[in-house]
């Protein structure tokens, strides 16, 4: 059978599991751990509740994680419209760095072993009330069938006042496949849809 495709995120960026009394939580503004059988008041603010049917993932700030379409069968194309990637804790500061590449190939044949491949690259670098997003293919031997790319990033530590080369526009507006991004008053998350392999950079000011 040829190799799937992947849009894996890096394990170490993520936490799917149960966390019991036992665990240990560190506070990173506090420089402390604590236990969460006596957690510390800012310790409860970062717990989800999540009863027996549930399962929280919680995600380091830092990382890129991409989702796709559901993909009933190995050659259902159609599902390759838009790709999200969803960026958490972004910061317009200089030490704010996030990265990430997306793997594809057909899915559905031997190609990628003769290198029909493709590697997106996705690197959030912050800056002084800035973040540079870069968008770069760096291998591009098979391509999707696509329009978009969306970013999500997800509870930014900044609010853009413009994003170059894009306008802002409305949630509908980017939600019926809009170019362009706007800001989630309620979540205050930052939304952009672009055209695949159109923009290789995007500079969000403060």
């Amino acid at each position: 059978m040829p190799g799937p495709r992947y849009r894996a995120a890096d394990a170490a960026l993520l936490i799917v599991e149960p966390l019991d009394i036992f665990t240990a939580v560190f506070h990173r503004p506090s420089g402390t751990t604590h236990l969460l059988n006596e957690p510390a008041p800012q310790i409860l603010e970062m717990l989800a509740d999540a009863p027996l049917d549930v399962l929280p993932i919680y995600v380091r700030a830092g990382a890129i994680v991409a989702e796709g379409a559901l993909h009933q069968y190995s050659d259902d194309h159609e599902s390759d419209d838009v790709v999200t990637f969803h960026v958490y804790g972004a910061e317009a500061k200089p030490d704010f760095r996030a990265e990430y590449t997306l793997y594809e190939d057909d899915g559905e044949t031997f190609a990628y072993e003769s290198g029909k491949t493709s590697k997106l690259y996705i690197r959030a670098q912050g800056q002084e009330d800035a973040l540079r997003l870069t968008i770069h293919y760096i291998e591009d031997a098979y391509v999707a069938k696509r329009q978009h790319l969306r970013f999500t990033l997800r509870q930014p530590g900044f609010a853009p006042s413009a994003i170059e080369q894009l306008e802002r526009i409305s949630l509908d507006e980017l939600a019926e496949g809009g170019i362009g991004w706007s800001l989630d008053e309620s979540s205050g998350d930052i939304l952009i849809q672009i055209e695949d392999r159109k923009l290789d950079e995007l500079v969000l000011k403060v």
